[in-house]
């Protein structure tokens, strides 16, 4: 069992030491000192940063400069539906969160100027402002009636007849 563990001791010494002295095809080493540091270095600061968003979501750690995140109260009513509200309701046991107002939001993507555009390079070209609502941009209780107009919509369009 001795011989066991100290070969696996060697082995692992083995497969970790190797990258520094194996050369790739530039023949360079497969990894220098710098990796090391520059992967430690990132793996360090990605668990800080992931123990103080842990926190923050636990409620341990509730400061003011906490960016992106918005204190929310919420409570049920007697009839099971949720409220929410930025501040306290009086008289009616509720509960803190926190909402991250930036949890789905996404980069418009880059726009690229055609390649076969004569006179215009390949670059990325100036971005287009069109607006986009939001996801709750329309009051629930009017999307039944939204769904009607669109099958209107639709039931108008197919009756429409086709030119020639």
């Amino acid at each position: 069992m001795r011989l066991f563990v100290r070969l696996m001791a060697l082995l692992l010494v083995v497969a970790l030491a190797g990258p520094f002295f194996l050369r790739g095809p530039d023949g360079a080493p497969l990894a220098t000192w710098g990796d090391v540091r520059n992967w430690l270095g990132n793996a360090g600061r990605d668990v800080r940063f992931g123990l103080e968003r842990m926190q923050r979501k636990a409620g341990r750690l509730v400061s003011d400069n906490s960016v992106g995140e918005t204190p929310v109260y919420r409570w049920q009513d007697a009839e099971g539906g949720w409220h929410f509200s930025g501040q306290t309701p009086e008289g009616i046991a509720s509960e803190l969160i926190y909402v991250d107002g930036d949890a789905n939001v996404y980069a418009a993507p880059e726009e690229r100027a055609p390649a076969n555009t004569p006179g215009k390079s390949d670059t990325l070209a100036a971005p287009t402002e069109i607006p986009l609502p939001s996801p709750l941009s329309v009051p629930p209780g009017s999307v039944p009636e939204l769904i009607n107009d669109a099958y209107e919509s639709r039931k108008a369009l197919e009756e429409r007849p086709l030119p020639d």
